[in-house]
């Protein structure tokens, strides 16, 4: 199954809904899922662990971010 993550930053080292997204993830690649994760900031090592990434460039502003990340959802 394809399965998309969206949050701001994914890097385990910041803690919280970062270091569980990054357990999900690489729980959901190890169970032969295709993982693809869209995020305006990324932990260096991320590509690999078999897990697709999408970087966003940041804009300013929050409204700005969520337009960004509904356009590319929708591809």
């Amino acid at each position: 199954m394809k399965i998309g993550l969206v949050l701001e930053r994914f890097d385990p080292a910041r803690g919280g809904l970062e270091h569980w997204t990054w357990q999900f993830a690489h729980s959901l690649e190890a169970r032969g899922h295709d993982v693809h994760v869209v995020a305006f900031d990324f932990h260096p090592t991320v590509s690999d662990h078999g897990i697709t990434t999408h970087r966003l460039d940041m804009p300013r502003s929050r409204l700005d971010r969520a337009e960004m990340i509904e356009k590319l959802c929708r591809r």
